[in-house]
């Protein structure tokens, strides 16, 4: 634990612009939400970098799937992208994932529902933490 203490310790220290601070905050929220799982950091800086968004903090928010999220995090994201692509449901999917082949057999259907779901949280996770980090004025402006 206290490993993870002096991780959000060192990231609180970061100084940098509010506005930069916040879409590094978002921007690494909607990639770490995302399926493009092992380029998740690298599409978080490479966004960031475009955008102007603080890349540590962004590489770092990526960090929000991680082995104790990822059941709840994406069995949520998966009944949201349910929602507007019809196909099996949760249950008869959750049944099937034993494997990382059983998950690539799933097919085209399992993965655009996936891909549906984890855009739509992330973009509205991500627009919720901008405002929120931009109002809450937890870092040092290096200004």
């Amino acid at each position: 634990m206290n490993s993870i203490k002096l991780f959000i310790k060192n990231i609180l220290k970061i100084k940098d612009s509010k506005e930069a601070i916040a879409r590094g905050v978002a921007i690494g929220f909607f990639w770490g939400v995302s399926v493009f799982w092992g380029g998740q950091i690298a599409g978080a800086i490479a966004t960031s970098y475009f955008f102007k968004g603080n890349k540590v903090i962004s590489a770092a928010m990526t960090a929000i799937s991680n082995p104790i999220t990822n059941i709840p995090l994406y069995t949520f994201c998966y009944i949201i992208g349910h929602l507007i692509v019809p196909g099996p449901d949760l249950e008869s999917v959750v049944s099937n994932l034993h494997s990382l082949k059983e998950i690539m057999n799933q097919g085209g259907s399992f993965f655009i529902t996936m891909f549906l779901g984890t855009t739509l949280i992330g973009i509205v996770g991500a627009v919720t933490l901008y405002f929120i980090v931009k109002k809450l004025n937890l870092w040092k402006d290096k200004n």
